[in-house]
């Protein structure tokens, strides 16, 4: 099942502050609908089902040509995704081809920050609902399954697929669609379709498709799904200052919300709006996840066989506006250390609560990396009696520990090689520590180090830490010779 291809939009005010909205509409509501809530009438067919919903829920709609989906989509015969105003309720049908007798559903549920997916039918007679089975939905919306949508301004294979303008032929087949829609058995119960094709009062841009509405709604919601995946990462009490700061203190550099320590320091970042090329600019806010080996890549909408930010730093999760700072105010929600730092009743961090920020970044983080060094004062720097001290048992460690996974014939994840250990710890100085916290994670096996077996006990950490020191120092001298 895929809805479209979409990532973050771009509004000016956070909905979080936002007046009162419409119901919400979902799942139970449209079984209410099926089964003659409205008119008294068990209905029987998608066609009087779409006759029957809510007129804002018909009047906002998105016009697919081009689909990815089981459901297929021509500009003659566009597949169309309706939503609700908040986009945390999102059905989609076309009108021919493939799937014709199906509804697909996304819903966003608020408790869990989850997007659930669903199928619906009238196949047996009856409205039916069904979970999708197995990898149905995941194998193109991602183990944590997200709507698909393509970043503003464009999206491609959908009527209004620019938002600075229209072309002709585009034009020509909304206008040629328009023509038939009128008529259709489905999109007839559409409104305002004939409206639906104008320009700007400038001359420029259009307004067809709704796709920018979607785009800013649909964005709103799975920022809050990104909030569960960051705080669920690693070290997330030590590293939310500078998440932080990098979503919502532009004006500083992201460098100073790092320890004075930190070779990181000597990097360049752009802001949260900036791209970069091949990562010359990195993104402050994905640079803290990647450079400790945490994928971003299924944080955004964007479709996941096309360019991720996971290689570049890139950002397909923004417009160069203001969605960073939305972001940063949803990541607050609900955590008073973080929301002190914003204005009272605002949605903006003033200078003198950036600095202080910093200053808190700089200070968590310096504590975090003291208490990361050794499990006890003394482990980093001094050998174990009876260790030559050039970090060989730690190597053997990794060799008897955790080859079988990183270099082993169904290698995953980076190799613990020498060679490659050096050139990954030129670049990434902090990976050491980022494995070593990898090994004392308690929570679900999948995410401690090593994977499926037996904890590291606190001898091996120790063991692994002074290669890792050595190692790197050698890499090191190395590079400067």
């Amino acid at each position: 099942m895929i809805l479209v291809g979409l990532t973050i939009g771009h509004r000016l005010s956070s909905p979080c502050l936002a007046g009162a909205s419409p119901p919400p509409f979902t799942v139970d509501e449209l079984k209410k609908i099926a089964a003659g809530g409205n008119s008294g009438k068990k209905l029987s067919s998608i066609e009087e089902l779409l006759a029957s919903l809510p007129a804002d829920l018909r009047s906002h709609s998105v016009f697919v040509t081009k689909s990815g989906s089981l459901q297929t989509a021509t500009p003659k015969d566009p597949r169309v995704i309706l939503h609700s105003t908040d986009a945390k309720f999102l059905m989609a049908f076309n009108g021919k081809g493939t799937r014709t007798d199906e509804l697909e559903i996304i819903q966003f549920d608020e408790p869990s920050a989850k997007f659930n997916f669903f199928r619906a039918d009238f196949k047996s007679g009856s409205f039916q609902v069904h979970q999708p089975e197995g990898n149905e939905c995941k194998r193109c919306h991602g183990q944590d399954p997200r709507p698909n949508w393509s970043a503003y301004p464009d999206w491609p294979g959908t009527f209004g697929s620019n938002d600075m303008a229209i072309d002709v032929p585009e034009t020509r087949q909304i206008e040629k669609f328009i023509r038939t829609a009128t008529s259709h058995p489905r999109y007839r119960h559409l409104p305002g379709l004939s409206d639906r094709l104008r320009s700007n009062p400038d001359g420029e841009g259009n307004a067809f498709g709704g796709n920018s509405n979607l785009t800013e709604n649909v964005a709103h919601q799975n920022f809050k799904r990104v909030r569960r995946l960051v705080r669920n990462t690693p070290d997330y009490d030590l590293f939310k200052y500078a998440i932080l700061g990098a979503l919502r203190c532009p004006d500083l550099k992201f460098q100073e919300f790092l320890p004075v320590a930190s070779p990181a320091r000597n990097l360049t970042f752009g802001s949260f709006g900036e791209t970069g090329e091949s990562g010359a600019v990195n993104n402050p806010f994905f640079w803290i996840f990647q450079h400790r080996q945490i994928s971003t890549t299924s944080w955004s909408m964007m479709f996941l066989d096309r360019k991720s930010a996971n290689a570049t730093f890139q950002n397909p999760m923004t417009t160069p506006e203001n969605a960073g700072a939305e972001l940063g105010w949803i990541l607050a929600q609900g955590d008073p250390e973080l929301l002190a730092y914003f204005e009272s009743g605002k949605l903006y961090i003033p200078s003198e609560k950036c600095d202080q920020l910093k200053v808190k970044s700089r200070t968590e983080l310096s504590r975090g990396l003291v208490a990361s060094v050794a499990d006890k004062p003394g482990d980093a720097t001094t050998p174990q009696a009876g260790m030559s001290g050039d970090g060989t048992p730690g190597k053997s460690i990794l060799e008897r520990r955790c080859f079988a996974c990183h270099d082993g014939p169904d290698k995953t994840g980076v190799s613990f090689r020498e060679d490659d250990l050096k050139a990954l710890l030129n670049r990434v100085p902090t990976f050491g520590e980022t494995l070593i916290r990898r090994t004392l994670l308690t929570e679900p096996e999948v995410t401690r180090m090593p994977l499926h077996s037996a904890p590291l006990n606190e001898s091996e950490r120790r063991q692994i830490r002074i290669y890792l020191r050595d190692l790197g120092e050698r890499a090191g001298e190395a590079l400067t010779r």
